[in-house]
């Protein structure tokens, strides 16, 4: 009988990759862990790199499934393997992240990253033997919502906004079906490989010619959001005010020029509290002079103890504070202890001058289900 290992063109394929003779099981983690690593860690940590945001995702993407359609024969195993190395490097900052959160020793970041990995990765597990591709559905499938979903950050499936743009959930199960069918090409017979193999690389030259041509829809006529470029929030407490008096008057002149919508960045102010919020106040009154609405990224100053609190988006001339679906685990999600800030159910968003908005906030950026 027959297999696509003997296929001419999966052959040729096969032969021309530099992994073609590679079977162990590192050699799996490893192009998960470039694949992972290019696609979402990159964006986060790097700027030297000149590809853009989406051409960093199609590469990773294009390498995961190029591995798991054009490797040899591969078991569950391996595909658990694959994208136990996916998630390592998505998350290889959660170390740094760590210690600069609860400070100490790194060894801590180090088991929660590894253990992460190992969570995210068990799922690719439930297959039946012979059948990885439906592993692979498995996977993507609980990683992506909760409960699983809610430590589900940097999914493969997120490669839907770079494929698919604009293709909303349609383009998430597109990404799903094309690493399933990718590793079904492996155990497919001649005729279904070279069919399976050509589908996909159509696929992904359609989506890089998508993501080459699509162009977001342009923001309100009166709609300025704000890129400060400031830097690290300083110690110094004349420093801090200093970095207000910029934004203060950067905010002042966009109202002037006719601006009514105005979004400056997560953490934007990194110690609110009653003082920063009357040092801001003759902007609120300016932005409320104007019918203009000025919403600003602050961490919330804990009264008692001092530590930043809540990552929230306030509204300065309402003075309504909007919170993350998601906050961060561990860090601030923590339903077995009596203080923590609690999930909130998706939708809701706030209301602007031009309608209703959605907003996502800091570790919800990563996960596929608030998106």
């Amino acid at each position: 009988m027959s297999t696509a290992a003997s296929s001419p063109v999966g052959a040729r394929l096969r032969a021309a990759l530099p992994w073609s003779n590679l079977s162990t099981a590192g050699s799996w983690a490893a192009l998960g862990a470039l694949a992972g690593w290019f696609s979402i860690e990159s964006i986060i940590s790097t700027s030297w790199l000149a590809p853009n945001d989406a051409q960093r995702m199609l590469f990773g993407f294009a390498l995961l499934s190029m591995t798991l359609a054009f490797r040899p024969k591969h078991r569950r195993r391996d595909v658990a393997l694959l994208f136990f190395g996916w998630y390592l490097g998505a998350g290889s900052a959660i170390p740094s992240l760590w210690t600069g959160f609860f400070a100490g020793s790194v060894a801590p970041g180090v088991m929660a990253w590894l253990g992460w990995a190992l969570i995210m990765a068990a799922p690719f597990l439930l297959a039946p033997r012979g059948r990885p591709w439906i592993g692979i559905l498995c996977g993507l499938s609980l990683g992506a919502v909760p409960p699983l979903g809610i430590l589900g950050m940097a999914s493969p499936l997120l490669a839907a906004g770079a494929l698919f743009p604009g293709w909303g959930l349609a383009g998430v199960a597109l990404i799903a079906a094309l690493l399933a069918i990718a590793s079904w090409s492996s155990t497919a017979r001649t005729s279904g490989n070279k069919a399976v193999t050509a589908a996909l690389i159509a696929a992904l030259l359609w989506g890089a010619l998508q993501a080459a041509t699509y162009r977001l829809p342009a923001a309100p006529d009166l709609a300025w959001a704000m890129t400060t470029y400031l830097g690290d929030y300083p110690e110094a407490l004349q420093q801090r005010f200093a970095r207000q008096d910029d934004l203060k008057a950067q905010v002042r002149r966009a109202i002037d020029e006719g601006a009514r919508l105005i979004v400056l960045p997560e953490g934007a102010n990194a110690q609110w509290n009653d003082g920063q919020a009357f040092y801001w106040s003759d902007i609120a009154e300016l932005a409320r002079k104007k019918k203009a609405t000025v919403l600003l990224g602050v961490y919330e100053t804990d009264p008692l103890t001092q530590h930043d609190g809540r990552d929230t988006l306030l509204d300065l001339v309402t003075d309504q504070h909007y919170t993350a679906q998601m906050p961060m685990p561990i860090g601030m999600w923590r339903p077995w202890a009596d203080e923590h800030y609690p999930m909130r159910a998706p939708g809701g968003g706030l209301q602007t001058r031009y309608g209703p908005a959605l907003i996502s906030i800091c570790y919800e950026d990563l996960l596929l289900w608030p998106l």
